[in-house]
């Protein structure tokens, strides 16, 4: 599992958008509690958020709509996190992956540091039981 510390309000929207690719609207159950794909962590003092991604290969729905994915990646960019070119890599990448199986990590720009649990524990992010 890597862990990707993502700005607080574009995180529910990239987990979401992840969904959706995977499993769009049309093809959900029902019976699904959530729509966001990854677990969301919170550090307990500065309040940044990271997202938990393994590297499970997974299968790119043909149906999926990226534009809610898009827009994060704009969003991304136009605060400097990603490049202009590294936005327009994975609008591509989105585009071209459709019908095929993808590491669920890609969907992650890869100018954004992973991190592994022990980095994040290390950090403070994971405090001992009552603490």
């Amino acid at each position: 599992m890597e862990y990707f510390i993502i700005d607080d309000d574009l995180i529910d929207d990239l987990n979401r958008g992840i969904m959706r690719s995977l499993r769009p609207e049309s093809k959900r159950d029902p019976s699904y509690v959530t729509d966001l794909y990854a677990v969301k962590v919170t550090h307990p003092v500065n309040g940044d958020t990271a997202i938990a991604i393994g590297g499970e290969e997974v299968s790119f729905d043909v149906e999926a709509q990226v534009a809610s994915l898009t827009s994060v990646y704009n969003q991304m960019q136009s605060r400097g996190t990603i490049t202009i070119q590294e936005s327009n890599d994975m609008r591509q990448w989105l585009l071209d992956s459709r019908g095929t199986s993808v590491v669920m990590s890609d969907f992650i720009p890869p100018s954004i540091p992973a991190n592994t649990y022990e980095d994040l524990d290390a950090a403070g992010w994971f405090p001992a039981q009552g603490e």
